[in-house]
């Protein structure tokens, strides 16, 4: 039985009164005793209702493209707060925002509550609450030089993430002078406890192999960026966190590689993949390779020369002709693509785009990569890709492999998405400056749908490369 209903007639307090603490409760004088009691229990009630509020992310440290479920308490009922979530990555900042209202209980579930504001809005429709909109919704911070594109270079060290809690509704320009009401940090990594790396140095191949511990044996997989060049590992770490043997595979700008992507040897490749194939912890039987843009274009030449080696290629934003380097293998020479500088458009805060060669339906016939010859192909793209259109080159690549009686390949297309699709939950890079052109690159797409493709392309990569490589039984 409620207590309050039994002194009814002694109190003012309605059942909601009650339950919330609320202290506009009169009581007659004439049962003093009666009355202490009641204001005591109401005292307590107040204490419970109004506890400091709290942010809880559960697990506080997890994979990358782990969800994670963020639970506020402690608020009034029915008031509104924005939330803050802030990382850093060297001398880069990235945040996002999102305004939510407190339930009749004080709380905030974001996999019950939709935002309604700030970086990214939801509904109330179970296909639209985002309880992980604060992290594929960030940008980088105010303040900054235009076309940051957040790269994790330290694989062992966590993303570190801070949460702010602020009351009412606030935006960029006021959040920075508002005094939090709760704070939380939490860790998000790409590599887990149980991966190692190890570097490599074989012949002229440079690069980095990262795997779980012990003797496996597991999929091996090569692992490559497009011009960005250096060593870029934070997708490999994941891979291995997977359950791969990810070998990370700079082709220039490390070590005594070449400085520039305008001369590809493809006997390199061919000895880093013949390499990988012989490691007793990969399981024999030919390697895959995960390529985005001109990572995805040499990895497609690679299953297109050494189809005895390569037995899986997942291709994302990649063209399938030879568009700008020159490719050479034993003395022969693949010719790129005519490129036009003429051709570049400056757009929106200067980003350049219209920077592809000739239509690949026009194109000469030499300049296109045999793949045909390959086995298994995954091609990922996205529509909105303004760097160039690698919808079309990959509908071109599924005709041309149909019509040599190929079988073996997918495509999956994502509206709204850019060229830039990485691991789930990472910050959306509308621009970034290219190192071999020297100015702003776009690279197309809108934050929402580039979201979706990204949450939806990586456990599609994980499964594509298990399923042709023979996934290892042993798992992290």
């Amino acid at each position: 039985m409620n207590w309050f209903r039994t002194v009814r007639g002694l109190t003012e307090l309605t059942p909601f009164q009650a339950h919330h603490g609320s202290t506009r409760c009169r009581l007659p004088r004439r049962l003093p005793r009666l009355r202490s009691s009641v204001l005591f229990l109401c005292s307590n009630n107040l204490k419970f209702t109004t506890m400091a509020p709290r942010i809880k992310v559960t697990p506080a440290s997890a994979l990358v493209d782990d969800k994670v479920a963020t639970v506020i308490t402690g608020l009034e009922p029915g008031s509104t707060v924005t939330i803050r979530a802030q990382m850093q990555e060297r001398k880069m900042r990235f945040e996002s925002h999102a305004h939510y209202i407190a339930d009749l209980d004080g709380k905030v579930d974001f996999n019950e509550r939709p935002s309604v504001g700030g970086s990214y809005v939801g509904n109330n429709s179970a296909q639209r609450i985002e309880p992980m909109g604060l992290f594929w919704s960030m940008l980088q911070s105010p303040g900054q030089r235009q076309g940051l594109r957040f790269a994790k270079l330290d694989v062992d060290s966590p993303i570190d993430v801070n949460l702010s809690l602020h009351k009412g509704f606030q935006d960029i320009a006021t959040i920075n002078n508002s005094v939090p009401m709760a704070n939380t940090g939490i860790e998000r990594w790409y590599k887990a406890d149980n991966v190692e790396r190890i570097p490599v140095r074989f012949g002229k191949v440079r690069g980095m192999m990262l795997k779980p511990k012990g003797k496996g044996p597991f999929p091996g997989v090569i692992d490559m960026f497009g011009s960005v060049g250096g060593l870029l590992q934070f997708r490999s770490a994941l891979l291995a966190s997977r359950g791969f043997a990810a070998f990370t595979l700079p082709f220039f700008g490390y070590e005594d590689l070449p400085t520039s992507t305008w001369d590809i040897d493809m006997e390199y490749f061919q000895d880093a993949a013949e390499w990988l194939s012989r490691q007793p912890y990969v399981i024999p039987g030919g390697v895959g390779v995960l390529g985005v843009s001109l990572g995805g274009q040499i990895a497609l030449t690679m299953a297109s020369y050494f189809p005895e080696t390569i037995k899986a290629v997942v291709s994302i934003s990649s063209p399938c002709a030879n568009l700008f380097p020159s490719f050479r293998y034993k003395g022969e020479y693949l010719p790129p693509l005519r490129y036009d500088p003429a051709r570049k458009v400056e757009g929106e805060h200067g980003m350049i785009t219209g920077v592809c060669p000739d239509d690949i339906r026009t194109t000469p016939e030499n300049t296109i990569i045999p793949i045909e010859k390959s086995q298994n192909l995954l091609f990922l793209v996205g529509h909105a890709d303004v760097n160039w259109p690698s919808l079309l080159h990959a509908q071109e690549a599924i005709k041309r492999l149909k019509s040599h009686g190929h079988r073996n390949h997918e495509l999956v297309s994502y509206p709204g998405a850019g060229h830039l699709i990485e691991p789930p939950y990472s910050p959306f890079c509308r621009c970034s400056f290219h190192r071999d052109f020297g100015y702003l690159l776009d690279w197309g797409g809108n934050m929402i749908d580039h979201a979706r493709a990204q949450e939806d392309a990586w456990p599609r990569t994980l499964q594509f490369l298990r399923k042709h490589l023979r996934e290892a039984k042993s798992k992290l």
